[in-house]
């Protein structure tokens, strides 16, 4: 019988945490997680050290996604697709090096900016 009140508590606490909602993504967080990606990209990528990956580029490809969502969209997809065309200018110069790493992780970051802040555009079924 000592099991029951257990199982009580683990439903209460499951039942408040299905209420917490996290809060959303700034573009200060946004920055923040694309210019510090080295530390989600396996060691021996030498990303930080990569000549034609230096700081310098870093710092201007997570401003060009930063200043992005600065810009107010109609919706999600247009966001999106905003995200996608930083990636891809940059990709143009960069995409044989070990930027591309770097430039695919910013655009998947203002992608989830873009997701949680814009309301999807399609049909959807209403329930």
């Amino acid at each position: 019988m000592k099991i029951l009140p257990l199982v009580a508590l683990l439903l209460m606490l499951a039942g408040l945490t299905s209420c917490y909602t996290p809060a959303k993504m700034d573009i200060t967080y946004v920055r923040f997680r694309c210019r510090f990606v080295v530390a989600d990209v396996q060691s021996g990528d030498n990303l930080a050290s990569s000549s034609s990956c230096d700081r310098f580029f870093q710092d201007h490809l997570c401003d060009q996604y930063a200043n992005t969502l600065r810009m107010s969209f109609e919706n999600r997809e247009s966001c999106i697709n905003a995200c996608t065309a930083v990636s891809d200018r940059s990709s143009g110069n960069w995409y044989t090096t070990i930027c591309s790493r770097f430039i695919h992780r910013g655009k998947t970051i203002c992608q989830q900016y873009c997701r949680q802040h814009y309301e999807y555009s399609g049909d959807r079924a209403e329930t």
